[in-house]
């Protein structure tokens, strides 16, 4: 049996695919679009002012923090850097 790395280009076409994974609160603002077909940056009002959330949505469903940033900009630049988080591991051979 092969296990097998999660590689395919875009996974979510709308944003409305991740808004139930995400639990906003009051104030808290979204992206427009699923960016790179896996992230979403959220905005959410702090004491100090606005913080920009990183989401990754895996295939499994689930959706995971990537990162915390000042600007929507330094969020969304991440996504052409960070590399998708492994979803798939290798699976022991069958012996």
């Amino acid at each position: 049996m092969v296990a097998f790395h999660d590689r395919r280009r875009k996974q979510y076409e709308s944003i409305e695919d991740l808004t139930p994974g995400l639990h906003l609160g009051p104030g808290d603002t979204l992206s427009k679009s699923v960016i790179a077909g896996r992230y979403v940056v959220r905005g959410r009002r702090t004491e100090e002012g606005r913080r920009y959330t990183l989401h990754e949505a895996l295939p499994n469903g689930d959706i995971i923090q990537r990162g915390e940033f000042d600007s929507r900009r330094l969020a969304r630049k991440q996504t052409s850097v960070i590399q998708p988080t492994r979803t798939y591991d290798t699976l022991p051979e069958l012996q």
